[in-house]
């Protein structure tokens, strides 16, 4: 084996290694994820939600005990929206991505794209790390770890509908194009686009 040949081989030995480290890092992280707060009063709907500091704080705790950080980088993208990418790194020097989020701005200008960020931060953090979310009632702080809140069971509808639908409440521009939307699917879709729907509904008040 050549010099150069075994320079490569250390090199790739290193690189899965590191890999390695960010993956076990990973899986002990995720297992620690905290529940997200909604602390947050959305007037209009009389609801809450967890905003972008409840849901990091529900993450920055098990991210950290394991050497690990996330970058938020937000992308190039035609006007209209914001295109954010959510990075995972480790200190050991390994990264990766945990997808983009394209977020249209209901308004174009510093206020619209403002919530578009925020909105698109949020939306990519809860994604990436599956952040549950609970009712600020007094009981989800008090609740054992253990006993985290589970998401509920996804309605089955084809793969290419999902896709369809989730690309039609990103793009919602109204309220009213959002209960039209929301009236013409049906209950099996419903089911499966309640996050989405409430997403949308939050992302359009913010921009209000």
């Amino acid at each position: 084996m050549s010099l150069q040949q075994m320079t490569d081989e250390q090199q790739r030995f290193e690189e899965d290694q590191v890999n390695t480290d960010l993956c076990a890092a990973m899986a002990l992280a995720f297992s620690e994820i905290d529940v997200a707060l909604k602390s947050s009063s959305n007037p209009h709907f009389k609801s809450k939600y967890a905003d972008l500091t409840a849901v990091i704080d529900s993450i920055k705790p098990a991210l950290i005990k394991h050497g690990l950080f996330f970058v938020q980088t937000p992308h190039e993208t035609e006007a209209g929206g914001i295109t954010l990418e959510t990075l995972l790194f480790h200190k050991s020097g390994g990264s990766m991505s945990l997808g983009k989020l394209f977020v249209p701005a209901t308004k174009s200008d510093a206020q619209g794209y403002g919530s578009a960020l925020t909105y698109a931060r949020r939306y990519g953090l809860v994604t990436a790390f599956g952040v549950p979310q609970a009712d600020d009632d007094g009981n989800a702080a008090s609740r054992p770890q253990q006993q985290r809140l589970e998401p509920p069971p996804i309605a089955k509808i084809p793969a290419k509908r999902r896709d369809f639908l989730i690309e039609q409440f990103r793009h919602t521009g109204s309220m009213e194009d959002l209960a039209e939307l929301w009236k013409d699917i049906t209950p099996d879709e419903r089911a499966a686009m309640a996050d989405a729907k409430d997403f949308a509904k939050q992302r359009l008040m913010e921009a209000a």
